[in-house]
């Protein structure tokens, strides 16, 4: 196998676990284990909330172990490993103990996948965006392929599926380019640099604003993530049709990243982010009302908002104010806080949410959207204010 066949196959073995892990994983919780929302919501928040630290310590794996592939191979397989265990914990502090290790450890994976993904990319036999959207698809045949095994064969099918991607990441990764990693290496680098870049970073106006308004949105999705299945299935929708709201949610999201750098790419970086607080908004809101499927299945379109428009205007806002050698480090912090300590804990609140209200409790969805979007048009006018000081400040020298 060509070293760029193995890229594409390590980066879809991965992503299919993905599209089996997220939309299915509390279903599984729920139906083979018995557990209720509030200790379904603990076990799938506690490792994004601990991933400001679990990240950091993980990503020196590459060091210590003599290169990327050696520690995408071990993270993907003790991940593996330690789902397979899922099936035999005796009670739920080993259930949770279990799954906090391997979300922790696929989580650590796979930002070292997109390593591989980007350095085969500047090799220039494909561009990278070919290869990341491999991926995707293989995420989205992942969450239509289970969704048509659990109606089969009950949610057992879904935690075997994401186990044998793991498993198959794991093998793939052996053939790897094994490059000797810096020391240090981590999302921010050395403790000493990391606490330097992290109060650099928060005494930017615009990059602080960022990281609440932009963070505040994308954890609307927790509620989604965590207990989106879940709440299908008791609105009675058939597994093999939530495997399809899953993919065209993703799908939509492709297209949509597709296009906008072509026909869309003028647009202001706080604009992204206020158009993701409204389809946040929409989405949600319609959502919480247990629409029936034609409805649902257009909502899941919405993703492209509350999804892919914040995260471009998060970049865009970030490669705005950020020098080019600091932007890796500023958008790997924002994401440790945003996707893993604020989502997990927004995740770790709908556990209560989702026991109480059950779909209705997408109306707290909803209302972090609208806090987003609030958000937005302070920053703004923030900005207005500021802007006629610095045109009329004198030049320097």
């Amino acid at each position: 196998m060509s070293a760029l066949a193995r890229v594409i196959a390590v980066i879809c073995a991965i992503c299919l676990s993905l599209g089996a892990s997220l939309p299915y994983m509390s279903l599984w919780l729920e139906s083979k284990r018995g557990l209720d929302g509030p200790q379904i919501a603990l076990i799938l928040a506690s490792a994004g909330i601990a991933r400001l630290v679990t990240g950091p310590l993980l990503m020196m794996l590459p060091h210590r172990l003599g290169g990327e592939g050696r520690a995408l191979s071990l993270l993907a397989g003790v991940a593996a490993g330690f789902y397979a265990l899922l099936w035999v914990a005796p009670g739920f502090s080993l259930l949770f103990l279990f799954a906090f290790i391997a979300q922790s450890c696929a989580a650590a994976a796979m930002p070292l996948v997109e390593a591989q993904a980007l350095n085969a990319g500047r090799s220039g036999k494909i561009p990278y965006g070919p290869i990341r959207g491999a991926g995707s698809a293989a995420f989205i045949a992942g969450s239509v392929g289970v969704g048509w095994l659990v109606g089969q064969f009950g949610a057992d099918a879904a935690l075997a599926t994401a186990i044998f991607g793991l498993a198959a990441t794991a093998i793939l990764a052996q053939g790897l380019p094994n490059a000797p990693a810096a020391r240090h290496r981590g999302p921010l680098g050395s403790a000493r640099a990391t606490w330097r870049q992290i109060r650099q970073t928060f005494a930017n106006r615009p990059i602080r604003w960022l990281f609440f308004t932009a963070t505040i949105v994308q954890s609307s999705h927790a509620l989604y993530y965590s207990f989106g299945t879940p709440i299908w299935i008791k609105q009675g929708f058939a597994p093999d049709f939530i495997g399809l709201l899953w993919a065209t949610g993703t799908g939509i999201e492709i297209i949509f990243l597709l296009l906008v750098e072509r026909y869309l790419k003028n647009i202001r970086a706080e604009t992204w982010i206020a158009l993701g607080g409204i389809g946040a908004i929409v989405r949600w809101l319609g959502l919480a009302f247990s629409p029936g499927p034609i409805f649902t299945l257009g909502l899941q379109s919405l993703h492209a908002a509350t999804f892919a428009m914040t995260h471009i205007g998060t970049m865009k806002v970030i490669a705005r104010e950020v020098p080019p050698a600091e932007v890796g480090g500023v958008a790997t912090l924002f994401f440790s806080v945003s996707t893993g300590t604020v989502i997990g804990s927004a995740m770790l609140a709908c556990g209560p949410l989702y026991a109480q209200f059950g779909a209705r409790a997408y109306v707290v969805m909803a209302a972090l959207g609208a806090l987003g979007l609030g958000l937005t048009f302070v920053q703004r006018a923030q900005r207005s204010q500021t802007a006629p000081a610095a045109i009329a400040a004198p030049p320097i020298g």
